[in-house]
């Protein structure tokens, strides 16, 4: 690293578990001999800073960890905090929420509060990530809130925070002073809920006094039913801007002097880390000049806000705002997504198949809010499939899932209690059947201009699945359904989205478990003819980007350390979910 070796900066995830491992072993040594943890500081300060900035995220979640190497990361997080601050400003501000520091550590904590006053003197970043956070619709942040209400039954300093924090931004006074700094939606949805919910919850003490969910449900239980279907019924595909954000409407560079904004996610690597990595140059990124008037939003069940970015350089960058979840995970999948392509790579037989994976840039900028790149010319496969149906087979089609619903009930568990399976299958070889099984093949055509062409896109397609199968696999990736998978309308390329559910929890959280490692269906089956998938390209490259990764198990799996020693928000909600069954079953 030190002679700038991009392939050696790709293994200091490695080095960062080597501190933690060796940690035991020194206690038993000559004190008079030099840890590893001093040799590791004495070597890193002539090390190139920049090449430490792919792996941000392990660094900071270590400084709270002085048996893990946090005393030894320290001095290279201030060379970054001083010469890249963009960078650390995000990942640190994140990780801080989580830090625990022992009662004799203090060192430690005055360092990781020294960085942190540092951080906050970067200008207009704490206002653009609170003002990001007022992009979305004002009946998903009030449900997002009961949610975190519930879970911190008990705690009653969290209790008081929640209420203080509800007053401020989702129920306070539309007349009052404090409402010129929201948008028009939230001060109309603050006159219309603000009096029931003083009514139910008038202090932070009558929070605090709730001790169990139905209570809670109950005390705010009309409230929450006219949210809840305020959001439902919200038809809203397009909004100004000014309508969410007055600060980000009328946002202008010029009008902020020295002060100023990059746009995020600049540091990040992109597809291949190896490939990828360059010294950056803060004084030639891009910075944002100000944001697009018009608002999209999704119609999933988040609803997720699309918001353009203009950048001084003249291009608009398209975002997708995503509150009420924490996208840690997402960007650390990206990470290691990013990784497997350099290990792919680096393998012979996987560069001679161009086996590779399409990442994209996912910013954490709170524990429930960030934003993702928008990817261009891409479409949800389960639309692309569905275009590809005549008006008479979707009719149909429908009919089918209609009556298929009924025969579930919603409760996929009771089909496994049946006595016979060909009971199932009668009622699901119908809804197979209204199906034709070359949709995709017959929509890849239509984007071909020659059976070249097609030949080349769906090559490309069946390639791209396989590595993206093995990978999802590796990463025990769930939640699978069709509208978490991209098509990209120009080469082909299957691209995965959405990673809440990984490493097997779609098996143990999800209403219908998911039991299946990957999907192959019959439309990719379909487009693979006339060869079936365990005769043609699609199991040789799956077998290649397997065989390549398990060769590098052990740097795989120091990227992965991160998720252990930063647990996200979500994982603490599937650890208290997963508690609380556990105590009701015993």
């Amino acid at each position: 690293m030190r002679c700038g070796s991009q392939e050696a900066s790709i293994r200091f995830p490695r080095l960062l578990c080597l501190l933690g491992e060796s940690a035991d072993d020194e206690a038993s040594q000559n004190p008079a001999d030099e840890s590893l943890s001093s040799r590791f500081s004495r070597q890193m300060a002539s090390v190139p800073v920049w090449l430490s900035l792919p792996w941000l995220p392990q660094l900071v979640s270590l400084l709270d960890k002085p048996d893990q190497g946090g005393s030894a990361v320290l001095p290279l997080l201030e060379s970054v905090c001083d010469i890249y601050p963009a960078a650390l400003v995000y990942p640190f501000r994140l990780a801080r929420a989580n830090y625990r520091f022992e009662t004799g550590d203090s060192g430690a904590r005055q360092a990781a509060e020294r960085l942190w006053q540092r951080l906050r003197r970067l200008p207009l970043v704490e206002e653009f990530i609170a003002q990001m956070g007022e992009v979305c619709l004002p009946a998903c942040t009030a449900l997002d809130w009961l949610s975190n209400a519930k879970r911190s039954i008990g705690q009653t300093e969290r209790l008081r925070e929640l209420h203080a924090e509800a007053i401020d931004q989702l129920f306070f006074d539309p007349d009052g002073p404090q409402a010129g700094g929201h948008g028009r939606l939230r001060r109309e949805f603050a006159a219309r809920h603000r009096r029931e919910f003083l009514a139910a919850l008038p202090t932070a003490d009558r929070l605090a006094g709730i001790r169990s969910e139905t209570e809670l449900q109950r005390a705010v239980g009309k409230l929450w039913k006219r949210v809840r279907d305020e959001r439902d019924s919200s038809s809203v595909a397009t909004a100004r801007l000014a309508d969410f954000s007055t600060w980000l409407a009328e946002f202008a560079a010029a009008e902020h002097g020295d002060a100023y904004l990059e746009v995020p996610g600049q540091y990040q690597c992109r597809d291949n880390l190896t490939a990828s990595l360059a010294k950056p140059q803060p004084e030639l990124h891009t910075r944002i000049a100000g944001f697009g008037d018009t608002v999209r939003v999704m119609s999933s069940l988040r609803r997720p806000h699309r918001l353009t970015i203009r950048g001084n350089d003249q291009r608009d960058r398209p975002y997708l705002v995503k509150a009420g979840e924490d996208l840690r995970q997402d960007q650390r999948i990206q990470q290691a997504l990013g990784l497997f392509n350099s290990l792919l790579q680096r393998d012979i037989q996987c560069r001679l198949r161009r086996l590779s994976l399409v990442t994209y840039q996912v910013v954490p900028l709170s524990p429930d809010l960030g934003i993702l790149e928008w990817l261009e010319r891409t479409q949800p496969y389960k639309d692309f499939l569905v275009h590809q149906m005549t008006a008479t087979e979707q009719r149909i089609h429908s009919k089918q899932c209609i009556d298929y619903s009924k025969f579930v009930s919603n409760d996929h568990c009771k089909l496994y209690t049946l006595p016979d399976q060909q009971v199932v299958q009668r009622h699901f070889q119908p809804l197979l059947d209204c199906v034709p099984d070359w949709l995709l093949a017959r929509g890849l055509r239509q984007l071909s201009s020659s059976w070249e062409a097609y030949y080349a896109m769906r090559d490309t397609l069946v390639r791209s699945h396989a590595a993206m199968c093995g990978a999802h696999w590796l990463l025990s990736v769930g939640d699978r359904h069709m509208s978490n998978y991209m098509l990209c309308l120009d080469s082909g390329k299957m691209i995965g989205i959405d990673f809440g559910y990984a490493f097997g929890t779609a098996i143990t959280f999800l209403p219908t478990p998911e039991l299946v490692p990957f999907r192959l269906t019959r439309q990719i089956c379909g487009a693979m003819g006339p060869l079936p998938p365990s005769q043609g390209a699609f199991v040789r490259c799956l077998g290649h980007c397997l065989a390549a990764l398990r060769r590098e198990r052990e740097l795989v799996l120091s990227v992965l350390q991160v998720f252990i020693n930063d647990v996200s928000a979500d994982w603490k909600q599937l650890a208290g979910m997963l508690t609380a069954a556990h105590r009701e079953s015993a």
